[in-house]
């Protein structure tokens, strides 16, 4: 099997991170067998592995070792061409095993089987497709929205379901109220919790358990001017995550973070970082204490007090945390450098 090839680098800036001088980030590159787009990505549970999704004429899952970057395996998974078109508009999930990936390629609910490369689909009520998919850290639950792209701009309800992974039964659905266009869809870390997020009327976030609304949050950018000038829907919120522990809600729009307090409703941080380079999605690392986003560059901020920890120039499709929290794995679209990994660590 290929060596991956490692180079470390220097990285051109210093951090600061809980007061503490961080070293130069460092770099080791991850080079895949052929062309592919990385679109997940993640760590094992040891951290002794990292996991990548790709898609180009064909769809792999690799596992790679984090120490050595020697490829351990591959899995093609069960797609067709068609599929794999719209996969590029994907953002698979993976449960926190890494033995299933979840995603919804042409509007169906798609659950792989990493280590069998086998495919099954949520039966859905025929003419109800998916729009966003995520799957619960044990592997258990999936939560759907189901939408399509509105451009009347005339709101509409979205729904919202959960089904069980085992049985295939549908466990809730909701409705995110006037959401005109669907964005995301997160379960927290320990899977007791549902948000969405939306293009109109912000975040809904859902008890699994008891399937009550917890908490609806709006987001409002009144007044607010972007960089790149008018936006037509300023208030959309395009990515959601939960912070371990439940306690805090990230909201991720055009322009930056916003860190709520799920408890109260009341807004704890906001983080100006317009963007319109996509796709924008969150990651809290497994301590909780970091909050990474893509969309043109990979920034990395400190959860506690909202300060820029990391700066990454990188278009990286989709970012995952070791579990000490001390390196970031980027995937992005790259013929030689598809997976990198950048070491976070402070002195």
């Amino acid at each position: 099997m290929p060596r991956i090839k490692t180079m470390l680098t220097q990285a051109p800036f210093l951090l600061a991170m809980f007061g503490c001088a961080v070293r130069p980030a460092q770099t080791q590159e991850l080079r895949l067998p052929d062309n592919t787009t990385v679109l997940g990505v993640m760590y094992s549970r040891d951290g002794e592995s990292i996991i990548s999704f790709s898609a180009a004429s064909t769809v792999f899952v690799r596992v790679w070792n984090a120490q050595t970057g020697e490829l351990e395996s591959e899995r093609e998974l069960e797609t067709d061409v068609h599929g794999n078109r719209f996969l590029l508009m994907e953002r698979p999930r993976f449960d926190g095993d890494g033995k299933l990936a979840v995603a919804c390629p042409r509007s169906i609910a798609q659950i792989w089987n990493t280590e069998t490369g086998k495919a099954r689909e949520i039966a859905l009520p025929e003419n109800i497709g998916v729009s966003h998919m995520d799957i619960s850290f044990d592997g258990r639950l999936v939560a759907l929205v189901h939408g399509r792209r509105n451009f009347t701009g005339i709101r509409e309800d979205i729904p919202v379901s959960v089904w069980d992974v085992n049985t295939g039964v549908q466990l809730h659905r909701w409705q995110h109220e006037g959401a005109l266009d669907p964005k995301d869809v997160a379960f927290s870390r320990d899977g007791k919790l549902v948000c969405t997020a939306s293009q109109e009327n912000g975040v809904m976030v859902w008890d699994v358990e008891s399937g009550e609304l917890l908490r609806h949050i709006e987001n409002d950018n009144t007044g607010k001017e972007h960089p790149a000038g008018d936006l037509r829907a300023p208030n959309q919120v395009v990515s959601v995550a939960i912070r371990p522990g439940n306690r805090v809600l990230a909201a991720g729009d055009m322009f930056g973070v916003k860190l709520w307090d799920l408890e109260t409703g009341r807004l704890v941080h906001s983080i100006d970082a317009p963007s319109r380079s996509g796709p924008l999605s969150l990651e809290f690392s497994p301590c909780g204490n970091f909050l990474a986003r893509t969309g043109g560059e990979v920034l990395v901020w400190n959860a506690n007090d909202g300060r820029l920890a990391s700066r990454i120039e990188s278009g990286a499709l989709c970012v995952a945390f070791s579990p000490d929290s001390q390196r970031l794995a980027l995937g992005i679209s790259d013929r030689e450098q598809a997976l990198s990994v950048w070491t976070l660590e402070g002195k």
